[in-house]
């Protein structure tokens, strides 16, 4: 029987001389102080945003709001102070002046103080507040509306948050000739717009014809998955499969939520994980569980020299994705892994896999479907959902489309691009939380993770071409430890594409994903 990887304490994450801060003038250290007390304020507001997604009671809604707004406007004030701006520039003097005195942690910390400045004395104090408190409370009217299956309920409020995302957009760059632009930038610094347009493209044509020659050969065996799993066997398993992957309970809890997430509230030393429970799917429970687990992954394995400081987070929403992705779906469903593990699924629930091969239940673990919820979407289709979503909000934000016109829009899409039809909105439109939330730019980021996923693997499985036998045996922990090492302890030392050629040695490429799609579902299907 396999032996569960034990999880290492965030604290006994490797610091190397390269991650520290010398802070040699008084110029940085009073920059790396001011800095500090955002960080923790950062904090605080992941924990009463975490707090509204999973313990907060439903009647507390209108108060929460308006204590994150509070909050937010606090924050606001910090990072866009005078004084803020002025010690900037002290550092960038001091840093131009002796360069050779400053290690990448003290140049990282100048360039994101700069553009986190930047950004905030862009947006007016009180448009800062008017959005906190509309995405506050579209979240409360998105979540009710979804259960009531009303978009209606849910139009007035979403179109309020994009007037706000469009005015945002003006704020941040008046001069942009697409307003989609500046959004994107925030989720993923430094990279064009463009590059990422073509990444889906290549990926959509790589995509579309692969899928038809799924969906015309013989159809993968799946009837055992189907019954019911009762919720807190569902959890059971999902903590179990936690601790084979490594997370760390001492630094981080699992709850439950209606969209799953994970949450920072202090990395390395605080990392949440939240999921949700269909008892007619328990493959959704546990993919779910190892996605958030990679994201997880990275926050609990940034370097502790970065701890309550602006470097102490992932460097961009694609890299944050890409761990996620690896541990759902490069590892999780993978058949070397189940090998190892397959036994904790059977032992959970006999009625269903005590009979069943690892070899079927991975290949119906990977099985092509119709899938209406980009969540539970197969790999082969996911990005795909994805480019609905980019399409829709980049038009959205660009005024070719209205609020009012969004549940036929995206029914048109999905029955182009997918060949289904969501029956209602709640399964339709309304099924992302990302709206609400006003993350308007936020969608591409996944595909892009997508890539780096595949690229990430490539380049660890050239250090460990063992990989494979590893995982049959029960052994995960090399792989964090990889990741940590060349990834996750540098947190945002370094900016995507930097950190990209660092690892792999070139730029963003979707061509290792797209040989990693042809290949397993070539093998899942026995494609010729």
């Amino acid at each position: 029987m396999a032996t569960a990887t034990k999880a290492k304490p965030a604290k006994a994450a490797n610091t190397a001389p390269e991650i520290a801060f010398t802070l040699k003038t008084a110029a940085l250290r009073n920059l790396f102080e001011m800095t500090r007390e955002i960080a923790d304020l950062w904090a605080i507001q992941g924990l009463l945003g975490w707090d509204q997604q999973t313990q907060m009671p439903p009647g507390a809604n209108e108060v929460r709001s308006e204590q994150m707004a509070t909050l937010e406007a606090i924050v606001h004030a910090k990072r866009s102070a005078p004084a803020l701006g002025k010690a900037i520039a002290k550092a960038e003097a001091a840093l131009e002046a002796h360069p050779e005195r400053a290690t990448v942690a003290d140049r990282a910390l100048v360039r994101e103080a700069r553009r986190m400045y930047d950004q905030a004395t862009k947006l007016p104090e009180q448009f800062v507040r008017d959005f906190t408190v509309a995405t506050a409370t579209g979240y409360d009217i998105w979540h009710k509306a979804r259960e009531a299956n009303d978009f209606a309920a849910f139009a007035p409020i979403l179109e309020r948050i994009v007037e706000l995302v469009r005015q945002r957009s003006r704020y941040l760059d008046p001069q942009a000739s697409d307003p989609y632009a500046p959004l994107f930038d925030e989720y993923e610094p430094g990279m064009p717009l463009e590059i990422a347009e073509k990444a889906l493209e290549q990926l959509r044509k790589a995509t579309v014809p692969l899928l038809r020659r799924v969906r015309a050969a013989k159809q993968v065996e799946a009837g055992f998955m189907e019954g019911t799993f009762p919720h807190d066997d569902q959890i059971k398993l999902s903590r179990r499969f936690l601790e084979i992957i490594g997370y760390s309970f001492e630094h981080g809890r699992l709850d439950l939520t209606a969209h799953p997430f994970e949450q920072s509230i202090g990395s390395p030393d605080d990392v949440r994980v939240t999921t949700r429970v269909h008892e007619d799917d328990v493959v959704s429970c546990l993919m779910s569980v190892m996605h958030e687990c990679g994201h997880a992954h990275y926050e609990q394995g940034i370097d502790p020299a970065l701890k309550r400081t602006i470097l102490g987070g992932g460097t961009s929403s694609g890299i944050h994705e890409s761990q996620s992705r690896t541990w759902e779906n490069i590892i999780g469903r993978s058949e070397a892994f189940w090998q190892a593990h397959y036994g904790e699924m059977q032992r959970a629930f006999p009625r269903n896999f005590s009979k069943v091969p690892v070899e079927d239940f991975v290949r119906a673990i990977n099985r092509v479907g119709e899938s209406l919820i980009r969540v539970e979407a197969d790999e082969l289709t996911y990005n795909l959902h994805i480019i609905i979503r980019f399409e829709i909000e980049r038009d959205l934000i660009g005024g070719k489309i209205q609020v009012r016109d969004l549940p036929e829009i995206w029914k048109a899409k999905y029955r182009d691009y997918l060949g289904v039809t969501p029956p209602n909105d709640a399964l339709g439109v309304m099924q992302d939380v990302h709206w609400s939330s006003g993350l308007f730019g936020y969608f591409p980021t996944y595909s892009l993770g997508n890539c780096y996923a595949a690229q990430f693997a490539a380049a660890m499985r050239k250090a460990h071409p063992d990989t494979d036998a590893r995982l049959a045996k029960g052994e995960t922990g090399f792989i964090r430890e990889w990741q940590r090492e060349h990834i996750h302890r540098w947190g945002t030392i370094f900016q995507a594409d930097e950190l990209c050629r660092r690892v792999t040695g070139e730029s963003l490429n979707p061509k290792y994903l797209i040989a990693y799609l042809e290949e397993k579902f070539t093998r899942v299907y026995g494609l010729k």
